[in-house]
C-alpha cells in the first residue's frame, strides 16, 4: 500500500538555502531514496509491532506552516526558566519570541543560521545516516529538516543559565507536518542544563517530528529535563540520541503528558 503521508511530504520541495554544502544534499538525497524504496515499517517489524502506523499512514499534510501562527505568549513561560530561550512554532524560528542573548560559553542558534554561516561546524551531526527502516521518521527529518535549535558550548564552561528550547504547535487552516533537528554539543568538561518543552493550542492536529542529537564529552556534564504537554489532539514523534564520551555524565528526566499519538525513541552510546 502506498504511503500518503510519505508521498505527499516527500512531493513538497524543502525551502531552498543559499550555497548548501553537497555533503548535506547528498545526505538528503539519500534519506529521499531510502524512503522511497522501503516507505513506513509493517507491523511485523519489531520495533513497530506495538505501534500501529497504518491509519497515519494514510493521511495527508502539508509541511510548510504559516511563519506567523498566531499563539499566547503565556503559554510558553515556564517558572525558573528565565534565560536564554529559543522558539519555534510549527516547527519555524520565531525570533520575536526567543532569547539567544550571548551567556558565557553557551552559544545558542537556529540551525538555518548555523547553515548559512558555518554548515561544515554541524556536518558530524546532520551526515548521519539511518539505515534501518524502523527509523523512518529520523529519514523523514533528514530529508527535509531545515531548522531547528543548536546548542554549544565550549570546554570547561560551566552554564549556570537554565537553556529552554521551546516547540509549540498552533492552529493552521489544514494539518501541517513539521521536521526541526535540535544540535546539543558539551565539549570536554563542560556542564549545561536543558529543558525541552512541548506545548500547543487546544484543537491543533499538527505532526511534529524531532530529532535530537546529543553529544557530551569527556568529563562533561548535560542535565535534561523533557517536558511534553501537547494537547490532547497533537501527534508528536520523537527521537533522542546521546554520545558520552569517557566520564561523561548524562541526567535525562522526561514527562510524557500529552499527545493524540506520541511515540519517543532514546538511544544513548
Amino acid at each position: 500500500m502506498a504511503s500518503v503521508l510519505l508521498d505527499a511530504l516527500l512531493a513538497e520541495e524543502v525551502a531552498p538555502q543559499a550555497a548548501a554544502p553537497e555533503w548535506l544534499a547528498a545526505t538528503r538525497n539519500e534519506a529521499r531514496v531510502a524512503l522511497r524504496r522501503d516507505g513506513m515499517p509493517a507491523a511485523r517489524n519489531e520495533a513497530w509491532k506495538y505501534t500501529n502506523l497504518r491509519a497515519l499512514d494514510q493521511r495527508r499534510f502539508h509541511g510548510q506552516g504559516d511563519a506567523q501562527a498566531a499563539i499566547d505568549p503565556a503559554r510558553i513561560d515556564l517558572p525558573g526558566a528565565d534565560g536564554p530561550r529559543i522558539v519555534f512554532v510549527n516547527g519555524i524560528h520565531r525570533p520575536e519570541l526567543s532569547r539567544t542573548h550571548a551567556v558565557g560559553g553557551l552559544r545558542l542558534q537556529p540551525l538555518s543560521e548555523v547553515l548559512r554561516e558555518d554548515p561544515d561546524s554541524v556536518r558530524g551531526f546532520l551526515a548521519r545516516s539511518f539505515d534501518d527502516v524502523a527509523q523512518v521518521f529520523a529519514r523523514l527529518n533528514t530529508a527535509l529538516a531545515v531548522d531547528g535549535p543548536v546548542v554549544r558550548v565550549e570546554a570547561g564552561a560551566q552554564v549556570d543559565a537554565l537553556v529552554h528550547l521551546v516547540f509549540v504547535g498552533a492552529n493552521e487552516p489544514s494539518a501541517i507536518a513539521w521536521q526541526l533537528r535540535a544540535i546539543i554539543d558539551v565539549c570536554a568538561g563542560a556542564s549545561l542544563r536543558i529543558v525541552e518543552h512541548h506545548v500547543g493550542m487546544a484543537g491543533q492536529a499538527n505532526l511534529g517530528n524531532l530529532l535530537s542529537q546529543m553529544q557530551v564529552g569527556e568529563g562533561a556534564q548535560l542535565d535534561f529535563l523533557q517536558v511534553q504537554d501537547s494537547p490532547e489532539s497533537a501527534l508528536l514523534v520523537r527521537r533522542s540520541e546521546v554520545v558520552l564520551g569517557a566520564d561523561a555524565h548524562l541526567n535525562l528526566r522526561t514527562i510524557e503528558a500529552g499527545a493524540q499519538w506520541m511515540r519517543h525513541d532514546l538511544a544513548v552510546n
